[in-house]
């Protein structure tokens, strides 16, 4: 259909009364029933497709009074011939040849009665003269009397230009994305977003195409949306739709023009998305978290399906349906993957992708069973270092926080608050310095204790304060800091350099001083050291004395911290032998949680050859950053997360990654 030019509309109504004939009637009824033109609506504009609405007065020069009602109503009707179709005929008429009544209930004799109607300028453009009389129905038709209505129609225009619309998308398979554009009514005619002429944004290049990106929201394959109101012309209006991306990977260009439904397409303008399908799962800020090395086969599944791609150049392996599982064995320098007995050797490491969003979930002997369902996507890799095979989740950064156990989700929001910007922190820092060559931290209390989306979903009072802290981290200067936090002070914090180097002044950092610390829970222990555990712990340093078949009979704390914790204790053997360790030795056992701090007592029991020594300490954790019940306590007392984080981080601020 071709787009239509812009006209001067002009409708012009015209009357002429004539007095001719009688046209079959009998004298009787012709003198009862006479009328006289008196006035009428003129001057009208007019366009193709438009309706209008017109009125006429006219007066019984008869002796019977009209009537709009019953079966003998004066009415409006169709001559030349008469009781035809008219051209012009608007459903608001009483029929196809009758136009309408008057607008009182009866007009007497002598009186002038008005008879109002609307006509449809639906024809093509042209010059027309349409007649009308009155008949009283079934009675007889006043003649000689009619009247006309001379119309000029018009084209209507539809034209439309660009104004703004939103970005090309990237999407997964199947995805489903809100996209939208504004467009200015540049023509004389109203968008319609309604009714069978009602202005839709269709499917273009080629025209009425089936678009591949058709979602169930679209009024049909190949008609995307109407308008959000009716638009007229000089208004800008917007149509938002619906677009599901297809299983093919590609970029496409999806090409839409405006059409005037059962009248015209509006001028081509080049509407268009390019859209990206990728099966990547598109991470914006990703971090990879080592999730457990294994030597048996391992399960994953999705119930919306995954695709698995070759590591090194993303290329495809095998698109997976939903719920069904892929077994993974590693061999030397590969993967054999096993998908309902259909077996797939890939020579590279490989990434899991789900598909739509969905969630991993997998099974090995060495992933908790309770906690084994993951975001983004899995890779199984083996390590150049230990070559020992991996199993490496892929994840945006906000989520993995959002699957962290470090806290529970029942503490004060402020406490969660300084425990997830912390968190962030120490993340962060562990992707500029990635803890092994194909992953960025530890799961576990190497790193930070990561459970997952179980634990998300169970724990939704973390992943709330995660939202809530989007992309906040503690920097010092203009660089995010190490966001070292442990359990339990028992009083007062370490410097970094005194916890993990010996006091070396060189090695300490302006930000990880220690503090006093009056908001410590605090914990209290007990550990008990036998001979045989003092042979384990220590039987390299007493091999170095000489001592190495020796009990120990007394261990002495040589020298301490400010905080308390140790600083160097004097191990005394049988024989006299005495030698001295660091508190670094000690910090090994605190990692294990038996031994829960370095600010303890030593107290002996037993034989004095070989006593049993029993270490009564207070804390829990090696002391260097924020310990986490004392971030507790402060939100309890009403401190917010930025305080607790600047109490024990020295000098720092809290910004924006």
């Amino acid at each position: 259909m071709k787009n239509l030019q812009v006209w001067q509309n002009i409708l012009i109504i015209g009357l002429t009364a004539l007095g001719v004939g009688q046209f079959g009637l009998t004298t009787h009824a012709a003198g009862q029933y006479q009328a006289k033109w008196i006035d009428q609506l003129e001057g009208m504009s007019v366009k193709q497709g438009d309706s209008v609405a017109v009125w006429v007065d006219v007066q019984n020069t008869g002796t019977a009074t009209w009537s709009n009602s019953g079966a003998n109503a004066v009415k409006i009707a169709t001559i030349k011939p008469r009781d035809r179709m008219s051209k012009f005929y608007h459903s608001s008429w009483l029929s196809s040849n009758r136009v309408a009544v008057t607008i009182k209930e009866q007009i007497a004799p002598g009186e002038v009665g008005r008879f109002a109607f609307t006509v449809t300028a639906g024809g093509a453009p042209g010059k027309y003269r349409e007649y009308f009389g009155l008949v009283a129905e079934g009675i007889a038709w006043l003649d000689p009397f009619y009247f006309y209505i001379e119309i000029n129609i018009q084209p209507a225009v539809y034209t439309v230009s660009w104004v703004n619309q939103s970005d090309s998308p990237t999407m997964t398979p199947g995805e489903e994305t809100v996209v939208w554009i504004d467009l200015k009514n540049t023509g004389n005619t109203a968008w319609l977003n309604t009714g069978d002429t009602a202005v839709k944004l269709g499917t273009a290049r080629s025209l009425d195409r089936v678009s591949a990106f058709a979602s169930s929201t679209w009024l049909s394959p190949n008609r995307a949306a109407v308008a959000d109101k009716l638009i007229q012309p000089g208004e800008t209006g917007r149509f938002t739709f619906t677009i599901k991306a297809p299983e093919q990977v590609g970029t496409y260009k999806e090409y839409f023009r405006l059409v005037v439904e059962g009248v015209a397409w509006m001028n081509d303008l080049g509407i268009y998305w390019e859209i990206i399908v990728n099966e990547e799962l598109v991470i914006g800020k990703p971090i990879t978290v080592g999730l457990s090395s294994t030597t048996s086969p391992m399960v994953l599944i999705s119930d919306k399906g995954m695709v698995v791609r070759r590591g090194s150049d993303k290329g495809m392996v095998v698109r997976i349906d939903a719920n069904k599982s892929a077994t993974v064995t590693a061999r030397n320098g590969g993967y054999i993957i096993n998908i309902s007995g259909q077996v797939y050797d890939v020579s590279d490491w490989v990434k899991f992708i789900p598909l739509r969003n969905s969630i991993i979930t997998v099974s090995n002997e060495k992933i908790s069973s309770t906690y084994n369902r993951f975001r983004g996507l899995l890779i199984i890799r083996r390590s150049a270092l230990s070559n020992n095979v991996w199993m490496v989740n892929e994840l945006e950064l906000e989520d993995y926080l959002k699957g962290l156990a470090e806290v529970p989700d029942s503490w004060p929001i402020e406490a969660r608050k300084a425990q997830v910007v912390a968190a962030r922190t120490f993340a962060v820092r562990r992707i500029q310095n990635p803890r092994a060559d194909i992953f960025d931290l530890y799961d576990d209390t190497r790193d930070q204790v990561y459970y997952g989306h179980v634990y998300e979903t169970n724990r939704p009072g973390i992943a709330e304060v995660v939202m809530a802290t989007t992309g906040m981290i503690i920097k010092y200067g203009s660089d995010p800091i190490t966001a070292y936090y442990f359990s339990d002070s028992g009083g007062a914090t370490e410097n970094v350099e005194n916890a993990w180097n010996n006091g070396n002044p060189n090695l300490a950092i302006p930000y990880l001083k220690g503090v006093t610390d009056p908001y410590a829970k605090p914990i209290t222990w007990e550990a008990t050291l036998s001979q045989a555990y003092l042979q384990e712990i220590f039987g390299k340093t007493l091999a170095k004395i000489g001592a190495f078949s020796e009990t120990v009979t007394d261990l002495i704390v040589e020298s301490r911290y400010p905080s308390g914790r140790l600083q160097t204790l004097a191990i005394v053997t049988s024989t006299g032998k005495r030698t001295s360790v660091s508190t670094a030795t000690f910090e090994a056992l605190v990692d294990t949680g038996y031994v829960k701090s370095t600010n303890f007592t030593v107290e002996k029991s037993g034989a004095a050859n070989a006593p049993t020594f029993v270490l009564r300490g207070v804390g829990w954790g090696h002391g260097v950053g924020m310990p986490q019940w004392s971030a507790y306590n402060m939100a309890q007392a009403g401190q917010t997360f930025e305080q607790i984080l600047k109490y024990f981080y020295t000098g720092v601020t809290i910004a924006n990654s």
